[in-house]
């Protein structure tokens, strides 16, 4: 993983973008430098609820905007490239001219003559045949254009979704893993991939993971004992539909002994990492939107996530969905599996 990025930020309308990016970079260790124009400073007054002096502390190292002597100006200063979030049409003209007036166009320039890689998320529309040919040179030049364009294919719940997705899109040009929105994989094939955020179960999923027979089967039949507890996820209106039909389909059966106890069947899984198995209740009801995983460790504490953090976890064995369920009657009662 890159372990130090220039970031850029100009005048043009879309600084909770950068702002985003600074927020990530931090979270995951990465090292930013920070340059942003007057210009940038005023839209992030204008734009959001953030002072300019708490996005600049995202920053691991600031430099005045007129600095060209700072560090990043040169290119013995090594870096893994540049982002210039958003990057405004008169920046993007310094930068394909190499008319290095600032530090920011100056950091730009260093980036494309050492064969460093610059993403510019170029901000503006309509666009002319001018804005079109300043494209193409930075382009011909080895820069990367990247305006931000929303999908709606991972079925956004809110703005932070949307500008999440592009944000993603800048980390995936440097090979930075993320875990920012969900990815495409075919119509059928993204069956096997789910994302919900984090949300406070009903506390008596400890109970339930500590039963003897739960514990017994989990280590017989899926190779693990639980830790106390399950993983709540909130999912969108397509995890959810794919929950229904994954539980029309094959998978491992959990047998209670008791009938106060319905029976439920599960799905092996890997949560970003961890292995883990997905709980199926056969209860017609259950599944309104929310999905429990359960796993060896605590998965929070392993994966450092709270409450409304975004988690995605995978399907490890192949799934028929539509098959006929394993033989298990779906009981009325609503399981006491929540945690």
């Amino acid at each position: 993983m890159p372990t130090r990025l220039i970031v850029g930020m100009s005048g043009a309308t879309g600084a909770i973008y950068g702002i985003r990016l600074l927020e990530v970079l931090r979270d995951l260790g990465v090292e930013s430098h920070l340059v942003m124009s007057q210009a940038a400073e005023k839209n992030i007054i204008l734009e959001t609820n953030r002072r300019v002096e708490d996005v600049k502390a995202l920053a691991t190292v600031v430099y005045p905007f007129e600095d060209i002597s700072a560090a990043i100006s040169s290119g013995s200063f090594i870096t893994a490239g540049m982002v210039v979030a958003p990057c405004s049409i008169r920046t993007l003209s310094g930068i394909a001219n190499s008319y290095n007036e600032n530090l920011l166009v100056r950091a730009a320039d260093v980036t494309l003559k050492e064969r460093r890689r610059l993403v510019l998320l170029a901000r503006e529309t309509p666009l002319h045949a001018g804005h079109l040919r300043l494209m193409m040179q930075v382009t011909e030049m080895g820069g990367i254009i990247l305006p931000p364009m929303p999908a709606f294919y991972h079925h956004p719940q809110t703005i932070d979704d949307i500008i999440a997705q592009t944000v993603g899109k800048v980390l995936d040009m440097f090979g930075i893993e993320h875990h920012l929105f969900r990815r495409w994989s075919g119509h059928k094939a993204a069956v096997g991939v789910v994302r919900g955020r984090l949300v406070k179960g009903k506390g008596e999923a400890p109970f339930f993971t500590r039963l003897p027979w739960v514990r017994e089967q989990f280590i017989a039949k899926i190779g693990f004992d639980p830790y106390p507890g399950t993983v709540n996820l909130q999912l969108d209106e397509e995890g959810a539909r794919l929950m229904q039909e994954l539980a029309k389909g094959e998978g491992i059966s959990i047998d209670p002994p008791d009938p106060q106890f319905c029976q439920a069947k599960c799905l092996k899984v890997n949560i970003q990492g961890i292995p883990g198995a997905l709980l199926l209740p056969l209860v017609d009801d259950y599944y309104e939107g929310i999905v429990e995983l359960m796993a060896p460790v605590c998965v929070k504490e392993k994966l450092g996530v709270k409450e409304g953090d975004w988690v995605s976890f995978s399907l490890t064995t192949a799934v028929h969905s539509g098959a006929a369920p394993v033989d298990m009657p779906v009981r009325q009662k609503k399981p006491q599996a929540e945690g």
